[in-house]
């Protein structure tokens, strides 16, 4: 019997704005992306070029429904007023540090906000909108906010939405959810990518003042080939680090640090580094070691 096949639920958060870089709660407050915002946005568009989507769905919040512009999907989206943003209430506008000088034990995920929503009420909407979109056939593309669609992840698994505290979403984040083996077991594909593309090296055999060997920026994948002709990564490289081990008395010892913003390499001897990295960040690198 063929194996089914599973859709697939993209989210996206929205770009940058000016309340996340300074960390100010940012629920109703309409705000507009910043041109770095609007940059990241339009990159999530030529990470998902190709894609083909049964329904595309955002928030109504300019910063969502900037982010589904830019990306490509403005003109296919429909909005969904479920998925705005934690409704904060007195906490809106306010940083995590300001809420605590007031409230030492303070959590969003367990507590909610004063005036606000609390967790069962996010969880509530995520519950809609999983159940809306469960019901489409297709893989589904999703824009809105950070702490909604880290609930809606953990309702989309069956945990409570206090689980969403575990799951950190970057802004202009590509994540996905899906399904392991069938249906009746939701599962996340990936989560958290927000890789621009950028590969540093450092070669640890040489002072600090001087260590970094390169800096390579990786194309995202708009055809299987760069104009070198240099397969480029897919999204959805997952977090890790490795270290080998050390050989006899004297030997090096490598780490790979695969960061979501960044790919940061440290390796010694460097002629090391190809041979441990992914195909597509080996082949980019060989041009810049």
């Amino acid at each position: 019997m063929a194996s089914e096949i599973v859709p697939v639920i993209y989210l996206a958060r929205h770009g940058e704005t000016a309340w996340s870089v300074t960390g100010q709660h940012t629920g109703l407050t309409d705000l507009p992306l910043t041109k770095r915002g609007e940059r990241n946005a339009a990159r999530l568009g030529e990470r998902l070029a190709g894609a083909v989507f049964a329904k595309v769905l955002t928030s109504p919040l300019q910063r969502a429904a900037r982010t589904c512009e830019l990306a490509g999907f403005g003109a296919v989206a429909r909005v969904d007023r479920d998925l705005v943003e934690w409704n904060y209430g007195d906490y809106e506008g306010l940083r995590t540090a300001e809420i605590h000088a007031e409230r030492p034990d303070w959590e969003l995920f367990r507590d909610g906000c004063p005036n606000g929503e609390s967790p069962e009420r996010v969880g509530a909407r995520a519950d809609r909108v999983v159940s809306r979109v469960r019901a489409i056939k297709g893989n589904v593309l999703i824009f809105s906010s950070g702490h909604f669609l880290r609930v809606f992840a953990a309702r989309w698994l069956g945990l409570e939405p206090v689980a969403g505290k575990f799951f950190m979403l970057d802004t202009a984040s590509l994540s996905a959810l899906s399904y392991e083996k069938d249906l009746s077991h939701p599962a996340i594909r990936f989560w958290n990518d927000a890789w621009d593309g950028t590969v540093e090296v450092f070669d640890l055999n040489r002072p600090p003042e001087s260590e970094m060997r390169a800096c390579v920026d990786v194309p995202r994948r708009r055809s299987k080939h760069d104009n070198r002709g240099t397969r480029t990564p897919s999204c959805g490289f997952a977090a890790k680090c490795r270290e080998s081990n050390n050989r006899g008395e004297g030997a090096q010892t490598d780490r790979l640090i695969f960061s979501y913003r960044k790919v940061t390499v440290f390796a010694t001897p460097r002629d090391q580094v190809a041979k441990r990295l992914p195909r597509g960040l080996s082949a980019a690198l060989s041009h810049g070691l």
